[in-house]
């Protein structure tokens, strides 16, 4: 006859693996149209969340999937109009860049970074890196990245070519959010030329690198 000592041992075994095997609840994130800017700008979610972006400007916007004037199907919320939103749920992962068709020349841009949960108490990114802003631009730039420990950052900038241009705020940081300012100068202060240029976060794994236009 099995003791009640050992019968509570399996129930409790029983119940922690219901427990383990149970998933990750989907979540809602918010965005907030304002002006000709997403608040905020960069987000990272996992795979089965909803973004819900609301205007709370009082002109028009949209919420289009691609880079900044180039659409690339995955969404696209038609004009949403003041008072209004518009959602869209992640099912696969990635680095999903977005902007406002009517502002995209003036940088209304965002991005949402999806990764896929392993557990319940997978770790967050260590870093994050945001669209340029404005984008396309000439000659100033404002590229902002956040940190949620302390590490050694760079933010390094590449031409089409893959060749470096320039490196720039390096050193180590404590967890926040911080913006450098690129002026189109490389390393030995000549001013650069039009064209696709990308800038990337060095010294934290899994931060995808950007591209940005320079035009003149």
């Amino acid at each position: 006859m099995r003791s009640s000592h050992s019968f509570h041992l399996v129930a409790l075994a029983f119940a922690v693996l219901v427990v383990v095997s149970l998933p990750v609840s989907a979540a809602n994130h918010f965005v907030s149209m304002q002006g000709a800017t997403f608040v905020p700008a960069s987000i990272s979610i996992f795979t089965g969340d909803t973004v819900i972006w609301t205007n709370d400007d009082a002109l028009s916007h949209t919420a289009t999937s691609g880079n900044p004037c180039s659409s690339n199907g995955t969404f696209n919320s038609g004009l949403v109009g003041p008072g209004d939103s518009f959602q869209f749920t992640f099912t696969n992962a990635g680095d999903f860049n977005y902007f406002c068709a009517l502002h995209c020349l003036g940088g209304m841009v965002g991005d949402v970074s999806v990764v896929q949960p392993t557990d319940v108490d997978a770790p967050s990114k260590v870093a994050t890196l945001s669209q340029n802003f404005p984008n396309p631009f000439n000659p100033r730039t404002t590229i902002a990245y956040s940190l949620t420990e302390r590490a050694r950052a760079v933010v390094s900038i590449f031409d089409s070519e893959g060749a470096l241009v320039i490196r720039m705020d390096q050193g180590v940081r404590e967890a926040g959010t911080y913006q450098v300012e690129w002026d189109g100068r490389n390393a030995s202060g000549a001013t650069v030329g039009s064209g696709v240029y990308f800038y990337r976060l060095e010294g934290v794994p899994g931060v995808m690198p950007r591209k940005m236009v320079l035009l003149k």
